[in-house]
């Protein structure tokens, strides 16, 4: 990237699946461009999912062993598993002027730890199941 431009992303942690099931995971809204100095916001041309994933699986690998989490040996056997265990897609997409869809983004972000729509009461026991 060309040195005094800024991306524009936030990133957040979730721990749960559908059902309440642990499964640690980061959400990013990422601008699809930069900023200048003078505030004007530059669009940058999409960038292919594969060549994002690759790029990203192996910054957050350097990372890791950067901080001593993970040793190198592991992280270069890591780069040849199949499955990776490292999914990305770039396929969300909310226009400037696409305000019902940025609120549904908002929405899935801060959304419920559950599924609110697999749950059901169960009369006869009492219980939400």
């Amino acid at each position: 990237m060309a040195p005094h431009r800024q991306p524009a992303f936030v990133l957040y942690v979730q721990t749960f699946g559908d059902l309440l099931t642990f499964n640690p995971h980061i959400h990013a809204l990422v601008a699809d461009g930069v900023f200048l100095p003078t505030g004007t916001f530059h669009v940058l041309p999409p960038l292919p999912e594969a060549a994002l994933r690759e790029a990203l699986r192996h910054q957050l690998l350097n990372f890791l062993c950067s901080e001593g989490v993970l040793d190198t040996a592991l992280a270069e056997r890591m780069l040849n598993w199949r499955h990776s265990g490292l999914s990305l897609h770039n396929r969300v997409c909310s226009k400037a002027a696409d305000a019902k869809g940025r609120q549904h983004l908002a929405r899935y972000m801060i959304r419920c730890p559950f599924s609110l729509e697999k749950m059901r009461y169960d009369k006869k026991s009492g219980t939400v199941i």
